[in-house]
């Protein structure tokens, strides 16, 4: 390999030059500078020899310098093979020469010859001629070869070439024209554009400006006219044409892309410079593709290239002073995707602002603030009382705030001057405590840069809809002309009045251009035509990503009974209030206690965060009031906001969802309107105690607002209270350490009395040594003190004082046991309790978290002898009356009441229940939502790790929540536990996961189970729950069989592409469009015209494509194309078009990918030209038909806009988007396509089944299981145990932290046990789990199944064996034992114990027998001895069996036998002894 480099060579410096070339009228004048030539680094004329070794073949990379001048190089008497240009390797092109313009590179292969006997010279002209050596060998003689001129050699032409991996040429989206122009230039006549004007760089770089500006970045006008910019779409391909009609040759220089070279042939008028005329060129079938071109006079080239490099990419030529003086041209590319991906490295930055250069796109002439707030006509603390006093705030009238505007009355503004022209920076200020506002200058757009202090993405809006404490920055532009003047507007309201029907105020201020200018009247469109600024739509400027989440507080507001009043609120569960101690003291001054959230007290509604954890906020606001949440000590990421409670109850708009784009806005200040929630992040590193609250003055007042004590170990570290602090809390009472719980009381007592409370002996024990005090939350000073004062009283009581572990039974609740309790108090216990209900109530909340049992129970039992012979309602009226109602405790055991079903009580026993007055709890299960009970004073036990719970009352189980099993389902129970039952004996053979082949093949005779009893219950009688029943087993059939093309069919070999098998599985349980409508379509179309004007048959057609039914779309077209009532094109295109989905590629298993994608490629380019063509057409003249038929073909070709306006649902448009643009894509490309397309219809509309399929093809598997789960317990069971042994449940374990697979068979299993006939099948569904907690469950279900016959008793113990369930058979066959005693099975009885080695029983048996024998004489247990003398060696079983045979033989004269029988039972010592 060897190198050449050209390049020009000036002997003066470059700013003399400049100079001469500015200072010229004709470039063309140019002589004495005409710059000499350096090749290869060395003066033309004295260049170094080249060495070439006979018969050695050398790639010669040949690139032009150049900034100037166009070079010829070749070698006389050698051929040279063009295989690169620009870098792109080429079809091999036999040249004589190369021609290089400024820029350019070649590749090219040239042979030395075999002898030495020459050498040879080459040459380079600029047109200068330069010559240098090829040497062969030293000193031989130099041949002479005449050069024939140059248009007999053949040189490389631009389209000549063609690229070697043979890429087609691109079909074009987008056209761009470009001529260059000679203007007057201060009276020169040589200076050239490339469009209509020189580029000039613009004072923020181009760069910045499309990382900036936002959406704005789509406009070309914000970059200057100056740049010459053109903005390009993600990956539509461009077409460019450069005409040159003057002398000069150029080249032109694409940086961030190669193009390709279509075409080039004459334009302008060569003539006038005696020129030979151009000749018109086109590119052979595969266009080479460089990076510069060359343009030569009179001459136009054709250029294309996909947008595919998201940037801003320059277009220049590569001639010095063209480039220096602006020809060239800015491509904008795919400004959002770049925004996504990129942004400007804070180094550049830096660097750009110690040169001075802005990086923000901001810019304006002047700066103006407004400011807004509500004006009260009554003074605060009237006001306030009236609040207070109202039955309901909504009632407020004649207190309703005006409003000021920049400190004046709303009604009687300053104006506001602004000069033509000008760029006027807005600092708008909602300063209200009560009032919304909106602001806007009809007539004026307004582009928001800030919000709340934090700078934004330029986001374009009508004008400010603004929150108390909300903050903006705007830019407008004043109009150009002073002729009018015009009328901003502010309305303001609040939302809790305006919804009552109170009108909002508006007030209007003048927007002054001149003195005395008329002002232009401008029709206000209503509010919701308008933009206004979204929390999520602004965009923070320097792109921060959402943050990833620590810590997750979602805090509720509430409202709640207040004095008699509605209107106050919560946030969280109570409000907040101020403490003794201030809260930032007890941070500084409680150590490491300060990390307990307890110590601040529950009034304050503390949450302590931990240093650098991302904390995420949820607020949730369930009723009617809008809201400003302001967080002191930091900025909030605003994620997301979105519909939270039912807004239909005031007529309000549904409420949309709106998840923030890649750069939420940072702010300090959200709003949070009714029936609506927020998500806002940010991360804990300001160490502090930080406030947040609610805006609204009244809400902030009454305390509608938590605290955030930040890592306050760090704090301590870094701060403490300044001595002026403490002097001045000192000087008004205001404790500056210690607990800020409760009131903040500090007692002091012995340690022996605080040991008492088992709370305070575990606090001590782990604390060494520490003056600070001990935290006591939730008790206030007097209730400590008293308790205290009972700790002091019998601290020497040995009955009060035992032992920190003990633990204390039980205390007996019947009215017997209170009574027994109340009468055995000494005095001074009587006496302590002598108190009020609410201090009672104080003193048993104290005790239980204190921990002083004997105090707990002396309290307790005197509250229970209060509340004795009282009914339900009047207890729950009595301790509502101290502890408050909570609405949603009521309603929610109403909704569980509701949710038991049938059976939950033993048969019978509801009354006993209802009598006894005993009470239930409930949990609900996380992943199933089951409702589980638990009976008051049972408790709960645990099996092993799992989280299911079982519950026991009276030796039952009562299982709750769950439903019936339906009869019509028995038979599909059955099929689908055979083959359950099968494929894991499969996997037990194997002893590994089951094979891809069985997997498939257990899945279809799922799937047929499926589908049979969709059969089966659309021949069932038409009823509710057979139709839901059936739209049950479709949506199971359509979720199995996704999963099973997603995870089996794709793995199995079969295809490595998912799109086959996705639209199989479409077509298959979404069919559409139905046959019927194809079949009522042509029936009723005698003849084509009749079906071309049919205004069904085109929507038709196009669904037909969607799903890809191309060849019935053939079918169609064929019959349309005939009509007379279609155009000549349209019939034309018709015919084409059904031709074209008649050869649409189909993958075959022989064919390789690189094939079938060769094939695809043309036969879309095919339809991507039919398309061009066809929108042509449609440009000239309207064509209803014509465009109907466009529409196919745009679905056809892949066109994402078209398949989304045809396709009514997502399924439909993923389908297309697969089939059309992506055929070979495999399953890991379906969640990326998947996530694109569910975006645009994802909504709170979405069926349970659209949730759970979608989840599945995004692969987000424990959404959707748990999905699964809520259409059917079937379905999350046997989809589990697939995905076990596919092997992808792992991603669901880490989630649910229990075994998924185990859980969901388990519920199953326990729902088919409330279906007497399908006890067995859930045995298996339990025992094939194969864990040790399904089989304590299995057990434990076993022995409390009753046992109505032997039949059933023997499946039962088979059960036993079959799963090695030994504790259960025992304690199953003793049972069996004891129903078989109390019946006279003496035999069968025995049997059972016998089989569970039950001595004692079977002794007791034995001696009943020989207990009958002595009463009667009859010796009658003959027979039960002989059924189970086999299987037993008990000493009783031994003497009845020997006794037995003494007595017949004695009976039958046999003495000498018996004796001897009769001396074995004595000397064997087996008889009892009473026998």
């Amino acid at each position: 390999e060897l190198i050449m480099t050209f390049e020009d060579w000036f002997t003066t410096e470059f700013a003399v030059r400049q100079a001469y070339i500015d200072s010229l009228e004709d470039i063309r004048t140019l002589t004495s500078n005409f710059p000499k030539a350096l090749i290869n680094g060395y003066d033309g004329n004295k260049t170094a020899p080249i060495t070439f070794v006979p018969g050695k073949k050398y790639r010669l990379r040949v690139i032009s310098m150049s900034v100037n001048n166009w070079f010829k190089f070749r070698i006389p008497g050698h051929k040279m093979t063009i295989i690169e240009a620009d870098g792109v390797e080429s079809m091999p092109l036999e040249v004589d020469g190369l021609i290089l313009g400024p820029g350019q590179r070649y590749s090219a292969i040239v042979t030395a010859h075999d002898s030495a006997q020459f050498n040879y010279i080459y040459n380079g002209l600029i047109p200068l001629m330069y010559t240098g050596l090829i040497n062969y060998r030293d000193g031989a003689p130099v041949k002479t070869i005449p050069a024939p001129s140059d248009e007999h050699l053949v040189w490389p032409e631009e389209t000549a070439m063609q690229v070697a991996d043979k890429q087609v040429p691109l079909p074009v989206d987008r056209r761009i024209e470009l001529t260059m122009k000679k203007f007057t230039h201060t009276h020169h006549q040589h200076q050239t554009t490339l469009g209509n004007t020189l580029y000039k760089p613009v004072l923020v770089p181009t760069l910045y400006t499309a990382l900036l500006m936002g959406d704005l970045a789509a406009n070309s006008s914000v970059y200057g006219p100056q740049t010459n910019a053109y903005i390009l779409k993600h990956l539509e391909v461009v077409e460019i044409v450069i005409n040159n009609p003057e002398l000069e040759d150029h080249t032109f220089h694409f940086h961030g892309h190669n193009v390709q070279v279509i075409e080039t042939g004459p334009y302008g008028n060569s003539s006038t410079e005696n020129r030979e005329p151009v000749a018109h060129k086109v590119s052979g079938p595969w266009p080479m593709w460089r990076d510069t071109i060359q343009v030569h006079g009179f001459e136009f080239i054709r250029v294309r290239f996909r947008a595919d490099n998201p940037g801003v990419w320059f277009l220049h030529c590569h001639l010095a002073w063209h480039e220096y003086n602006g020809v060239a041209v800015v491509f904008v590319e795919a400004p959002g995707v770049l925004q996504q991906r990129q942004s400007v490295p804070k180094e550049m930055v830096e660097m750009c602002k110690r040169q001075g250069i802005p990086t923000q796109v901001v810019d304006y002439d002047e700066e103006l603030i407004m400011t807004f707030e509500d004006w009260f006509t009554t003074e605060f603390a009237v006001r306030q009382a009236y609040i207070d006093s109202l039955e309901d705030i909504r009632t407020l009238t004649s207190n309703f705030p005006k409003a000021l505007i920049n400190g004046y009355d709303g009604n009687n503004t300053a104006p506001i001057t602004f000069v033509p022209g000008k760029r006027y920076r807005l600092r708008v200020i909602c300063m209200s405590i009560n009032n919304w506002f909106k602001f806007r200058i009809p007539g004026h757009t307004m582009t928001l840069i800030e919000a709340d202090g934090v700078e934004s993405m330029p986001l374009e809006v009508d004008g400010l809809s603004m929150g108390p404490g909300q903050r903006y920055s705007v830019i407008v532009t004043a109009h150009d002309s002073d002729e009018f003047n015009y009328m901003y507007n502010v309305t303001s309201y609040s939302d809790a009045l305006v919804s009552q029907g109170l009108t909002p105020m508006v007030y209007t201020g003048l927007i002054n251009y001149r003195d005395g200018a008329p002002v232009k009247t401008i029709q206000s469109p209503a509010d919701e035509q308008l933009v206004w600024p979204e929390e999520t739509a602004i965009q923070v400027l320097d792109k921060q990503a959402e943050l990833p989440v620590d810590r997750r507080i979602e805090l509720t507001m509430k409202k709640f009974t207040y004095t008699n009043q509605e209107h106050l609120t919560t946030l969280g569960t109570t409000l907040y209030k101020p403490v003794l101690v201030p809260t930032l003291y007890t941070a500084l001054s409680m150590g490491d206690l300060a990390a307990n959230s307890s110590v601040y007290g529950p009034q304050t509604n503390a949450y302590v965060l931990k240093h650098l954890d991302v904390v995420e906020v949820v607020i949730n606001n369930p009723e009617r009031v809008d809201h400003t949440f302001h967080f002191h000590g930091h900025n909030v990421q605003v994620i997301e906001t979105g519909p939270y409670g039912n807004s239909s109850t005031i007529s309000r708009e549904p409420v949309a969802h709106q998840q923030s784009g890649p750069w939420p806005m940072w702010r300090d200040t959200v709003q949070v309107r009714g029936f609506e929630f927020i998500r806002v992040r940010f991360r804990a590193d300001n160490p502090g105690v930080w406030f947040m609250h609610c805006h609204l003055s009244w809400h902030e007042y009454n305390g509608v607002a938590v605290v955030f004590i930040e890592a306050p170990d760090v704090l301590q570290k870094q701060q403490s209270v300044p001595k002026e602090m403490v002097e001045m809390c000192k000087r008004q009472g205001i404790p500056t350490q210690g607990n800020g719980a409760a009131d903040g009381a500090i007692i002091t007592v012995d340690q022996d009395i605080a040991e008492q409370s088992g709370t305070l002996r575990n606090i001590l024990s782990d604390v060494v040594s520490s003056s600070a005090p001990i935290p006591v939350p939730n008790v206030n000073g007097a209730i400590l003190s008293k308790v205290l004062e009972y700790c002091t009283h019998h601290r020497n009581d040995p009955q009060r004082r035992k032992p920190r572990d003990t633990v204390y039974d039980e205390p007996d609740s019947s009215e017997a046991a209170i009574s027994r309790a109340i009468s055995q108090m000494d005095d001074y216990d009587a006496e302590f309790c002598r108190v009020d209900q609410g201090t009672l109530f104080d003193l048993i909340l104290a005790a239980n978290f204190l921990d002083i049992q004997p105090l707990l129970d002396l309290v307790g039992y005197t509250v229970a002898n209060k509340l004795k012979g009282k009914s339900v309602e009047e207890m729950r009226a009595t301790a509502m009356a101290r502890l408050g109602t909570d609405k949603f405790v009521v309603e929610r055991e109403k909704e569980v009441a509701t949710r038991l079903s049938p059976g939950v009580f033993p048969t019978g026993r509801q009354s006993e229940w209802s009598a006894q007055n005993r009470t239930l709890t409930h949990s609900v299960h996380p992943l199933t939502s089951s409702v589980a009970l638990c009976v008051a004073g049972k408790q709960p036990r645990e099996q092993l790790k799992t989280e299911i719970r079982v519950y026991e009352q009276d030796q039952r189980i009562y299982v709750c929540g769950f439903g019936t099993t339906p009869d019509e389902r028995l038979s599909f129970i059955n099929d689908t536990h055979a083959v359950f039952s099968a494929i894991q004996s499969i996997m037990d053979a194997r002893e590994t996961h089951v094979g891809v082949d069985a997997l498939l093949r257990m899945s279809a005779l799922y799937r047929e189970a499926m589908l049979r009893q969709v059969r089966v219950l659309q021949d069932a009688r038409d009823s509710e729950f057979v139709r839901s029943e059936s739209d049950v087993f479709q949506a199971m059939h359509a979720v199995w069989h996704l999963l099973e093309i997603v995870y089996v069919t794709t793995n199995s070999g079969l295809s490595a592409s998912v799109v086959p098998y996705y639209m199989e599985w479409l077509n298959f349980n979404f069919p559409a469009p139905a046959a019927a409508d194809g079949e009522r379509i042509i029936g009723s179309s005698p003849d084509s015209n009749a079906l071309a004007q049919n205004p069904d048959v085109w929507p038709y057609v196009q669904k037909l494509a969607l799903r890809g039914h191309v060849t019935t779309v053939a079918n169609m077209l064929e019959r349309i194309a005939p009509a007379q009532v279609l155009s000549a094109a349209a019939s034309r295109w018709a015919r084409e078009l059904a031709q074209t989905a008649r050869d649409m590629p189909l993958a075959s298993s022989d064919e390789t990918s690189g094939s079938f994608n060769a094939r695809w490629r043309r036969w879309n380019s095919g339809l991507q030209s039919m398309a061009t063509n066809i929108g042509s057409m449609l440009d000239k003249a309207d064509d209803d038909a014509l465009s109907a038929l466009a529409m196919v073909v745009d679905v056809m070709r892949g066109d994402a806009d078209s398949i989304s306006r045809v396709g009514d649902t997502w399924q439909d448009v993923l389908g297309a988007v697969l089939l059309y643009s992506e055929p070979t894509a495999q399953t890991e490309r379906l969640p990326a396509l998947a996530q694109l397309v569910l975006e645009q219809f994802e909504s709170d509309d979405f069926t349970l089944v659209d949730r759970t399929l979608a989840a599945l093809v995004r692969h987000e598997l424990p959404e959707f299981l748990v999905y699964c789960n809520q259409i059917d317990a079937w379905l999350s069971a046997h989809v589990s145990d697939l995905m076990q042994h596919i092997g992808i449940l792992d991603s669901c374990r880490r989630v649910f932290k229990v075994e998924p697979r185990e859980h969901y068979l388990v519920f199953l299993g326990e729902r088919y046990l409330t279906h007497e006939g399908l006890w067995r099948v859930a045995m298996d569904y339990f025992g094939l789990c194969r864990t040790r907690v399904s089989q304590n469950i299995m057990g434990e279900y076993i022995v409390r199944m009753p046992l109505e016959s032997d039949r059933k008793a023997q499946q039962v113990l088979r059960v036993c064996e079959r799963y090695k369930l030994t504790e259960a058979m025992e304690r199953v066959h003793r049972q069996l034992g004891r129903q078989k005693w109390q019946r006279g099975r003496l035999g069968a009885a025995i049997a059972h114990f016998v089989r569970v080695n039950d001595s004692s029983a079977v002794g007791q048996i034995c001696d009943q027998l020989w207990a009958e024998y002595l009463a009667s004489g009859q010796l009658t247990y003959g027979p039960i001895i002989d059924s189970v003398l086999a299987t037993s060696a008990h000493d009783r079983v031994r003497f009845l069996t020997v006794y037995r045979d003494f007595h017949e033989c004695y009976k039958g004269g046999e003495f000498k036998r018996a004796g001897k029988l009769l001396l074995s039972i004595l000397v064997g010592e087996i008889a009892p002894s009473h026998a």
